[in-house]
Parts: C-alpha cells; structure tokens; sequence
C-alpha cells in the first residue's frame, strides 16, 4: 500500500514561497452557505478603531519546500493529513522584522503580536474527517545569549478540534469564525462587530494567547507565533483535495489605532488527559502476537526497538528549550527516538534510526494496541520519516489496521483490539504492508537513509483532548534483516 501526499498543482509556487496557499476561489465541494457580510464586518471594525490588514490561510507542503531548499527540515508533519496555516503582514509601526517572509506577497508564516492585536479567520471548518484542529504557536523565542532566534514551534495551550469547536450542524463544512487574541476587550470587539454584521455568536471562537507565558509586542526581543491547522483521515478525499485547494477562508490582521488599556485573558486551564482506564489488560495477547510474529520469521536476524514517549507537552518544551517542531495537546506521541534527539547529530539516541534496503528479508513490523478500538483515541497513526530532513514519507491509520493481527493470532478474541503492519520497500503481495518510497525527492527515502518510525494517537473522545501517554500501549518495533 502506498500513502498519499498532498502535492502542489504548480511546483513552480514551491519554489518561491514558503507557504503554499491557492487564491480564493468558488468554495469547494460540500460547502455551506456562510453567515454575515465580510465587507460590512471589515467596515465595522474599522469604525472599532482598528486597522484592518488582510493576510492568508492556504495548505503548507513542508516536504516541497525542503526539497525547493528553502526550509532545513519537514519539521515532521505527518504525511497524509495536510496541514494549513496563517501568513500576514506586519503590524502598522512595526521596528522588528517577521520571519519566514514569502518573498512572492511579502506576507510571514512567523509573526510577532502586541497584546492587544487579533488575528481573525471567518470561513468554513474541514468536510468530514477523524480529526481537525487549529492551534497557535510559539514558533521563535529570542536567545540574548547567541542574539539569535531558535525555533521552538511549541503549542500555547490546549487547540480547538473538532469535539470542541463552535459551530453549527455536524461541524463539518459549517461557517466558523476564529479570534486569536491575548486581549479580552478586543476579543469583545470583534465579537461585537461581527454579530453586527450578520454573524451569529454560536460560530465564534477565541483562541486565547497566553501572554503570561510568552513575550508579546512588536519590537525586537519580543516572541515569533505561527496558526497551523491540520486534517486527518477525511471520509472522502476528494472533498478534502477541494477544502485544501479553496479553504474558503479570509484572514485579518486588526491592530487598535490607539493601543487599548490592557484586559488580559489568563491562562487557559488545560484539559485534563486521562480516564484511569488503561489498555494494559492486553499485554498478554501483545505478548501472545510478538512471539507469533518472530517465529513467523524465525529465519531472520531481528532487533527489537523500544519506543519511548517523543514529545514534551508545549509548556513544559518551552520552558526546557526543546523544539517539538508543532505539538498538539490532541495527541501521545511515541518513536524509536525523542524529539530532541532528532536534531543532535553526536545523540547516541540516534541509533534507534536504520536504514531499509530493497529486498524481500529486510523490513520492519510494527505491532501492538489498535488505540482507536480501545476507544483510546479517535484514531492513530504511524509515519515513516527520515531522520536527516524529519521528512514524512509514508503512513498507515488505524482503520486500515483493523483486521492485520489475525494474520498472526487467528482464532485470538482480542485479536480485534490490536494490529500488526509490515513496512518495506515493496509490499509483494502483502495487503498489510506500507511501502516506504525512494523518491522522488524528499517524498521519499534513499536506501542509504536512515528512517525512523513516529506513532500518534489523537483524541480520546470523552476528554476531548489527547489520551494519556500512562494508560495506553506503547506501539513497539522489530527491524528484520538477513542474518
């Protein structure tokens, strides 16, 4: 089986822009018809007292840019759930320079805020799909030490997804408003004019900046953030391939003309991870399905690779100076290497990297609980990267899972609860198995790349939020090879 990649229409926009995003155009398959009047909800926010600039929201290929030159890493993005994200302008008055800055509108994927400024998106959530969220970012923090910026792309908080966003019907393809602000009067503001223009409040929601935890402002010293919004496991590709390509969105920058008296949010409280009910119970049948799985290929030399917990939650990455390259709250994360070895060249942690050559007895198994059967999570995922460029080249789901471990445990009842899935150059027949590609450039793997491979588990429905690293099997690893 081979995965699928959302590439750009013309190769030629990757090469001069940063972020890809297609100009609007007729909304796309599905859509509904939106509320409210964005030239009269502009009108009144300018008759508010703010500036009105207009920035973009289009599909971000990580991997096209890498391969363009124009980015150093994929930033792991996970392969077949396509991402989206902000660009704007910089603020009227502005002295310190955005980041990121696509050289074709001028427009920055990394930008700095003053407190009381929103970043406003009216448009349409995804059509129907596993999960969608949208999540600012703490993408730069100023080093005084090096006079630099290091990446961080840490999350700022829990994201709205889609147990959790305001909007009306199914809350797929529905109009839905987003106001990321640290501000609550101008969050009121903004409120205020869009009902006046026609926009109900039941689309509304505030995606809170935390200024107490980052460094606002427009000046140099002051923070860099990022919106990214991600869509996984659509019911129907097409519909999606539609939304990717016309999101049918507009984005505003609105900055006060007089700088308002501070009305700071506080922090959010975060959603609490976590049931006390676990999937441990099953142990014995993952046991039951490894032994199964080496005498399979007993003939074979096989190196049995642990995983471990990959990523840092946000906060506590900041404040450890870890980048998690675009964390989400939504999910656990599991891989054969932690997240901040990924980017250490001498990190002996980089052992559990290997390469995968093209023949029939080198290959990998990846085995355990099929989270989104335990109810766990909404659904789960692996993703096969290279460890050099972080890039995402091929990825299997839990509802293709389904089914895979009878090929081992036939007869087993909780067969049902877990997977086993075979990664390898070319599957040979074999329906359960991802084929890793070579090519052509970064959506593929050399044969002498090494790869690593990245589990996620996003949402645990009755928390609303990702599921908690304790109470879940840890996707696990055997690299097969000749001996």
């Amino acid at each position: 089986m081979r995965s699928i990649h959302y590439v750009p229409v013309v190769m030629v926009l990757v090469l001069l822009s940063f972020i890809i995003s297609i100009s609007a155009c007729a909304p796309g398959s599905g859509a509904k018809t939106p509320q409210g009047d964005i030239d009269k909800f502009i009108t009144q926010l300018e008759k508010s007292g703010f500036t009105v600039q207009k920035g973009s929201y289009g599909y971000q290929d990580a991997i096209a840019l890498c391969s363009a030159g124009l980015i150093d890493s994929c930033q792991g993005a996970n392969v077949g759930a396509p991402y989206l994200a902000y660009k704007l302008p910089p603020a009227p008055g502005q002295t310190a320079p955005n980041m990121k800055i696509d050289p074709q509108d001028g427009l920055a994927f990394a930008y700095r805020l003053r407190s009381d400024e929103a970043i406003v998106q009216v448009g349409r959530t995804p059509p129907e799909s596993a999960f969608y969220s949208y999540q600012s970012y703490l993408v730069f923090r100023y080093d005084p030490a090096t006079g630099k910026y290091p990446p961080l792309f840490n999350s700022i908080g829990d994201s709205i997804n889609n147990l959790t966003i305001n909007a009306v019907g199914d809350r797929f393809n529905e109009p839905v408003i987003f106001i990321s602000t640290a501000d609550r009067g101008t969050d009121k503001m903004v409120r205020a004019a869009a009902q006046s223009a026609g926009y109900s409040s039941n689309i509304f929601n505030t995606d809170i900046i935390p200024s107490p935890v980052v460094k606002m402002g427009l000046e140099e010293g002051s923070d860099l953030f990022g919106f990214v919004s991600r869509i996984a496991v659509p019911k129907d590709r097409n519909e999606l391939d539609a939304y990717i390509k016309d999101p049918g969105s507009t984005v505003l920058r609105l900055t006060p003309e007089t700088p308002a008296v501070p009305d700071l949010f506080p922090v959010p409280t975060l959603r609490v991870r976590g049931t006390g009910k676990t999937e441990l119970g099953l142990m014995p049948d993952v046991e039951e399905l490894r032994q199964a799985i080496m005498s399979r290929y007993g003939t074979l030399r096989a190196i049995e690779v642990p995983t471990y917990i990959a990523l840092p939650e946000g906060f506590s990455a900041t404040q450890s100076k870890v980048n998690t390259m675009a964390d989400d709250r939504e999910a656990a994360y599991f891989s054969t290497v932690e997240v901040d070895a990924w980017t250490k060249p001498g990190d002996s942690r980089r052992d559990a990297a290997f390469v995968m050559p093209d023949s029939p007895d080198d290959f990998i198994i990846i085995y355990g609980v099929n989270h989104e059967m335990t109810d766990k999570a909404m659904y789960a995922s692996c993703v096969i990267y290279g460890l050099q460029y972080l890039n995402g080249v091929a990825g299997v789901d839990s509802r293709e899972y389904r089914g895979s471990a009878d090929d081992y445990i036939p007869g087993n009842p909780n067969a049902k609860y877990l997977y086993a899935w075979k990664i390898a150059r070319q599957s040979r027949g074999d329906p359960h198995c991802l084929e890793v590609p070579t090519g052509p450039q970064r959506y593929g793997l050399g044969l002498d790349e090494k790869l690593i491979p990245f589990f996620r588990a996003y949402l645990e429905m009755s928390k609303k939020v990702g599921p908690a690293n304790n109470e879940l099997v840890m996707d696990r690893v055997i690299v097969f090879s000749p001996k």
